[in-house]
């Protein structure tokens, strides 16, 4: 009985994510097209999460926990959207976007921690590798950066060799990374970066497999 219980409450947690990235979704339709990462999508993603956090509401099984749970779900699929795209458009892997990404997550995280009672840091583990990506745009056209020991190790426990270098090759299309710095990454590149999964139910296995 109890294992019938979870599989129905699994399910409703499925179906509630899929219904809300098909809201986020509908936020990214400028994204591909723009020459840059675009402005603005900050609020269309905090409508989402609001129309989120509001239903929840209706339903006294849903608690805040649970509700805090689903929020972490949405902030790991919009994370993996962007880290998807900067991955295979080089046009979004600028210092510009960087900074376009950098300022919409920090207000997207300020409103959601206040909205949902939830120190921002824990909402911050979820959208670690953009956050990751960007401070590598910000870095890598210095090539002093690699005289830091610590800085390619630490990077390297968010995103994986293949990813930063992928980064760094598309950033070398349209801005200055010198050929030192291009070569120290490669070496550490075994094979081309696969895209992450951003499916509701790839998302909800990956934090089942994480909890359990």
């Amino acid at each position: 009985m109890e294992k019938q219980l979870y599989d129905i409450v699994e399910e409703i947690v499925e179906s509630i994510l899929s219904f809300t990235y098909r809201k986020l979704d509908a936020t990214f339709s400028t994204v591909t097209s723009s020459t840059e990462f675009p402005k603005g999508l900050a609020d269309e993603w905090r409508n989402v999460l609001a129309m989120l956090i509001t239903f929840t509401k209706g339903f006294p099984w849903i608690t805040s926990s649970l509700c805090q749970q689903l929020i972490e779900f949405c902030l790991v699929y919009i994370n993996r959207k962007i880290f998807n795209w900067l991955l295979v458009i080089p046009k979004l892997c600028t210092g510009a976007s960087g900074i376009t990404i950098k300022y919409s997550f920090s207000q997207l995280l300020d409103w959601v921690a206040a909205a949902s009672s939830v120190d921002k840091e824990i909402y911050e583990e979820q959208c670690n590798q953009i956050l990751h990506a960007v401070n590598l745009f910000f870095c890598i056209t210095n090539p002093a950066v690699l005289e830091n020991s610590d800085f390619l190790p630490n990077m390297y426990l968010h995103l994986s060799p293949a990813e930063v270098n992928r980064l760094a090759q598309n950033m070398a299309k349209s801005t200055k990374v010198t050929d030192a710095v291009l070569l120290e990454l490669s070496k550490n590149a075994e094979e081309d970066p696969k895209p992450h999964a951003v499916s509701a139910r790839e998302i909800l296995n990956h934090f089942l497999t994480q909890r359990s």
